[in-house]
């Protein structure tokens, strides 16, 4: 429970900053194919931006948190791992016939 705590209190302090010109694109996207009805683009662009700002814009400053915390040294690269099958995974079920 003490390591839930502290990775709470971890995520909590971080700053990330996006540029203001990819949340207009990203609104712009995602409203873009709401008002035409593909429910299921919309949500691979959100997805795909937000692992876009969180892990490539953000590198540096996830990397540097991180190492000041040994316990969870290793997330950022599972965290990446992981984010791409999803990624993948969500594109071949955009794919598949409905």
């Amino acid at each position: 429970m003490e390591s839930l705590t502290v990775l709470l209190e971890f995520l909590v302090s971080i700053e990330l900053t996006i540029p203001l010109f990819q949340i207009v694109l990203f609104l712009f996207f995602c409203t873009l194919f709401l008002f035409f009805r593909k429910v299921k683009l919309a949500l691979i662009i959100s997805y795909g931006f937000l692992f876009y700002w969180a892990f490539v814009l953000n590198k540096d400053i996830l990397i540097k948190s991180f190492n000041k915390s040994p316990d969870y040294e290793g997330f950022l690269y599972l965290y990446f791992g992981f984010g791409f099958v999803i990624l993948i995974l969500a594109i071949i079920g955009f794919m598949a016939p409905e």
